[in-house]
């Protein structure tokens, strides 16, 4: 399925590394950083979506650059209506690179997954 932008709530703040934005963290320095995510995921009775098989992956400058996590399905019909992914990726950045975490359905391109906010975590660490 096509990705679908995590928009995680948290507060825009900014320092000498980071501007960070409602779902975008953009870069301020040349380096490496390592990625991760702790997201709890959901789907809704109106979108249809029974069985979805849901992953999510890092997007550098909105290209997917991998770290992909995929779980189980979600079987809406039984009332069960949420999964949990943990990716993780190193990516190298330039000043301006901006980063976004997408979440997508496999195996069909209907309906879609996506982040139950009140419980998901991205942490970014500077490495180089």
């Amino acid at each position: 399925g096509a990705w679908t932008s995590i928009d995680p709530l948290w507060p825009a703040s900014s320092n000498d590394n980071f501007t960070i934005t409602s779902n975008e963290i953009t870069v301020s320095f040349t380096g490496v950083l390592r990625v991760k995510a702790n997201i709890l995921l959901g789907i809704t009775a109106a979108q249809n979506a029974q069985r979805p098989s849901p992953g999510v992956g890092f997007h550098l400058n909105d290209t997917y650059v991998g770290g992909e996590g995929a779980s189980s399905y979600i079987r809406d019909a039984s009332g069960h209506d949420t999964s949990s992914v943990h990716p993780e990726a190193v990516i190298s950045v330039v000043p301006g690179d901006v980063i976004t975490v997408k979440a997508r359905r496999h195996g069909s391109n209907t309906g879609s997954v996506l982040g139950r906010f009140e419980y998901t975590q991205f942490t970014v660490e500077r490495l180089t």
